[in-house]
C-alpha cells in the first residue's frame, strides 16, 4: 500500500493518496513515515487542508514530529502549499532542527501568496540562525519579491 501512495503522488494522481491512507488506517495496517510523507505531499498539491490537518494530528498523536526531518519538512511544505502560512511557520518553529529545506518551504509559500516582505523576513530569520541560502531558497525569495514588486530588495540577498 505504501508503494501505492508513492505511485499516486509520482504519477499525478494525488487525489487517491489520502483515501489510500485512510483505508490503511481504518484497516489497522501499519503506517510508516514514507506513507505520511507521500500523503502530505498529495494534500499539499491538491490544497486539501482538511485532510492535511488530519495527517498532522496523526503525526502528533504518534509522536513522529521531530523524529524525521523529511516528515517535518513535508508538514511545513503541505501547510505552506495550502496557504496556511501561520500554521506552517508554527510547525517550523516547533522543530528542533530547522534546516534550509524547511525554511525554503515556508519562503515558497510566501512567494505563492505574493508575500514578498514576509519571505524576506523568513530569509532574515533563517540567516540569523546561521543558515545560508541555497539555490532553491534563492529562487523562492526572488519569486516572492518579483510577485510583490520588491525587485530592488533582492540586492539584500548578496549581503
Amino acid at each position: 500500500m505504501v508503494s501505492n501512495n508513492f505511485w499516486y503522488v509520482q504519477h499525478g494522481q494525488s487525489h487517491d493518496a489520502p483515501d489510500s491512507f485512510k483505508r490503511m488506517r481504518n484497516e489497522g495496517l501499519s503506517l510508516d513515515v514514507i506513507m505520511f510523507i507521500c500523503t502530505l505531499k498529495a494534500c499539499g498539491s491538491m490544497g486539501a487542508i482538511d485532510k492535511g490537518n488530519q495527517i498532522h494530528d496523526e503525526v502528533v498523536k504518534r509522536k513522529l514530529l521531530e523524529k524525521n526531518i523529511v516528515l517535518d519538512t513535508a508538514l511545513v511544505h503541505m501547510f505552506a502549499r495550502c496557504g496556511m502560512l501561520e500554521k506552517a511557520r508554527k510547525v517550523l518553529e516547533e522543530l528542533h532542527l530547522r534546516d534550509v529545506i524547511a525554511w525554503s518551504a515556508l519562503i515558497a509559500g510566501h512567494a505563492q501568496q505574493g508575500q514578498g516582505h514576509e519571505a524576506l523576513k523568513c530569509l532574515k530569520n533563517m540567516k540569523s540562525v546561521g543558515l545560508s541560502l541555497d539555490r532553491v531558497t534563492l529562487v523562492c525569495v526572488l519569486s516572492a519579491c518579483a510577485h510583490s514588486g520588491l525587485i530592488y530588495q533582492t540586492q539584500l540577498l548578496y549581503f
